[in-house]
């Protein structure tokens, strides 16, 4: 194996590791020789995730709590920090997922996606950059979805995770030059979310067109290895076999000089730009 293939040495924290694809990807990470903290907020499932990747001769830890806790999101960084003296990567895997069109979804729901998808992942940034940004290097790897350019009654979880496409590019930004770097992936992978989504809509049935997990377990392992070193504020897509890297949002250009404002002359340039697309 190339040395910079290898995650030898690197200490790295995956939210919700106990199940899906934070699971599996924890699993190779640490089968890549990283030593690994595995949180979930489900003490069982991340101590069967630690059993598994100690059974196959790896090294990890549970630690078990609530993301959407920023005081928790601060114990679990510095309790990689305890055991291995450095963080070297943050998987910002854990996130909640509900269903529903605008004008039926429940207020709790929409609070609490927002705070484990969004602020959670961002405490958990807040708390691993300053570490990293004094050692030199790190890697932040968030998850975010295609429901965030827009999937019918996916738009509350969308927007979360839009929020999470948006702290990508402004902290990969934020960070340049200094080491750390910040990227995303977007997988459309076989997890409980998918199963989800086809009970709210009566397809339990039908056959699942996504990937595997192991997909995006070894795209996420290539961004926290040093291989990744020159890939900074992208977001890459797995689906349908393929990767592909998702456009930053930006206006279409060209655009339609408007002279004299009123509603009739921004009725007509909308108009060219929709024709022009």
């Amino acid at each position: 194996m190339n040395r910079t293939d290898s995650l030898t040495g690197k200490a790295m924290v995956i939210t919700g590791a106990g199940r899906g694809i934070g699971a599996v990807v924890a699993q190779r990470a640490a089968g890549l020789g990283a030593f690994v903290v595995v949180n979930d907020i489900d003490a069982d499932v991340a101590s069967e995730t630690v059993a598994r990747i100690e059974e196959l001769g790896g090294s990890a830890i549970a630690h078990c709590g609530d993301i959407s806790d920023p005081n928790y999101c601060e114990r679990l960084i510095e309790a990689c920090i305890a055991e291995r003296g450095q963080i070297d990567a943050l998987v910002n895997n854990a996130g909640l997922f509900r269903m529903g069109p605008a004008w039926d979804l429940n207020p709790a729901d929409l609070q609490t996606m927002i705070a484990v998808n969004v602020l959670g992942t961002a405490h958990c940034a807040m708390h691993a950059i300053p570490r990293m940004r004094a050692a030199g290097k790190g890697s932040i790897i968030n998850v975010t979805s295609g429901a965030a350019s827009g999937i019918a009654e996916m738009s509350a979880y969308g927007a979360t995770k839009g929020a999470v496409s948006s702290m990508t590019y402004g902290w990969a930004l934020d960070l340049t030059g200094s080491g750390v770097r910040v990227n995303a992936v977007s997988p459309n992978a076989t997890t409980r979310m998918v199963a989800a989504m086809q009970e709210f809509k009566g397809i339990q049935d039908q056959p699942r067109p996504f990937q595997d997990p192991q997909h995006t377990a070894e795209t996420v392992c290539f961004l926290a290895s040093d291989r990744s070193a020159h890939v900074n504020g992208q977001i890459i897509r797995i689906a349908s076999g393929q990767l592909s890297l998702v456009a930053q949002p930006k206006p279409i250009q060209p655009g339609v000089s408007v002279a004299d404002w009123s509603i009739d002359t921004v009725a007509q340039a909308v108009q060219e730009l929709i024709a022009g697309q």
